[in-house]
């Protein structure tokens, strides 16, 4: 039986999903929209994990990323392991992304 991709996320990445939850919560005075936003998010991982190299190609090497809504997901493939680099939300700065990466 084929070992079963594992997913992983930076310490970033963890920090930036959580960030981007609180903001909904508070704005909205409730966690309806974060809740239907992490099951996109879920949905669109285990899209990453069973077709890795369908997200788009970045002048990065080895970096890719999946659009979730508003949300790019970018990731990392390595043998038997995605690395989710960071949760940027699209409608940012794309200046700011470039910084971020660096």
């Amino acid at each position: 039986m084929a070992e079963k991709t594992r997913l992983v996320w930076s310490k970033s990445a963890q920090i930036e999903r959580k960030e981007i939850f609180s903001y909904w919560n508070k704005r909205n005075g409730s966690t309806a929209y974060s809740n239907k936003l992490n099951i996109l998010i879920k949905d669109t991982l285990q899209a990453i994990i069973d077709h890795p190299y369908s997200g788009q190609s970045t002048n990065i090497d080895a970096v890719r990323y999946y659009v979730a809504r508003d949300y790019l997901l970018l990731y990392e493939i390595a043998e038997k392991q995605i690395l989710i680099l960071c949760m940027w939300d699209g409608r940012q700065d794309p200046e700011k992304l470039k910084k971020r990466l660096e």
